[in-house]
């Protein structure tokens, strides 16, 4: 494909996440209030408060053992007052971004394969958190949408298009293919989306950097928690052993990706990875529950 064509598809690309299905306007508004040092959490509670739908999910989750405490959550005004104004914002996000992945008809089983990788490095995520003894449930969030550009991609193109890209459903992770035959990848994309969204800078890195980590030029845990989130959920298709999974896990175990891991505590070996996939493997087996109250 020549340079015009390329810059033809990136054009049209990026003119798609301005028609992208927009967030919930109560979102929106959650998310600017969030962003504002000078709101209180009784502006939030309001916000969140007049959508029942909205505050009875969010006082599900804070009482799951996912989310919650090992207190009775009541309300949306204690639930702020025990959790803190980013969780709540947090717990808005999971159920917003798992409300978009479930709504999709357009290349429904691409979406779906999406919606399950997504929903692994979410969870990976947030046992990477643990592991480095951070309870940000941000973590979770930024594994949740770390390929939400590819949303955009699946969008504007035809299936057709996308198997030139993508080859079979199966394979859904080529960034470099994408810049080949599209001129900018889904981390581009993605960042893009979000920040219209006006998303927490961290997850706009999470999301424009998960594939280098080391180039983000701020907030660098997040992906670098989303990269090898990312990796624990494609080792889940493809299995730690053999040279596919030994070429997914290397790059974790040598500098600079092992330095920097290493620098937010945790060291890496492959004793390690083989000890967090399985953690995520059982943890993605018990989370019908969780799905559960992300979808009421």
């Amino acid at each position: 494909m020549n340079d015009s064509s390329k810059k033809k598809i990136a054009i049209q690309l990026i003119a798609q996440v301005n028609e992208f299905p927009p967030l919930p306007a109560v979102v929106n508004k959650i998310l600017q209030v969030t962003s504002d040092p000078q709101s209180s959490l009784d502006m939030l509670a309001r916000i969140v408060e007049a959508e029942v739908g909205l505050s009875t999910a969010v006082i599900k989750l804070a009482n799951s053992p996912f989310f919650g405490l090992s207190r009775e959550v009541s309300s949306i005004s204690h639930a702020l007052a025990v959790l803190g104004m980013e969780e709540v914002r947090n717990m808005v996000l999971a159920k917003a971004m798992f409300d978009t992945f479930t709504s999709c008809r357009r290349n429904g089983e691409r979406i779906s394969l999406l919606w399950r990788h997504s929903f692994f490095s979410a969870l990976a995520a947030k046992t990477i958190g643990e592991r480095m003894g951070r309870d940000d449930s941000g973590l979770f969030v930024a594994g949740l949408i770390h390929d939400i550009g590819k949303m955009v991609i699946f969008f504007a193109l035809s299936n057709e298009s996308l198997t030139k890209i993508y080859g079979g459903n199966e394979k859904l992770d080529d960034s470099k293919k994408e810049i080949a035959l599209l001129g900018l990848n889904h981390e581009d994309l993605g960042r893009l989306l979000v920040k219209s969204w006006l998303f927490p800078d961290a997850l706009q890195m999470a999301v424009g950097y998960h594939h280098s980590p080391q180039s983000a030029p701020a907030h660098q845990l997040y992906p670098l928690v989303a990269c090898l989130a990312d990796t624990l959920a494609l080792l889940n298709d493809v299995g730690l052993e053999g040279e596919e999974g030994a070429s997914l896990c290397l790059p974790f175990l040598d500098p600079p990706f092992s330095d920097l891991i290493a620098g937010y505590g945790l060291p890496l070996t492959v004793s390690t990875l083989k000890n967090l996939h399985r953690d995520v493997q059982k943890s993605f087996e018990q989370s019908d529950d969780l799905v559960s109250l992300l979808s009421s």
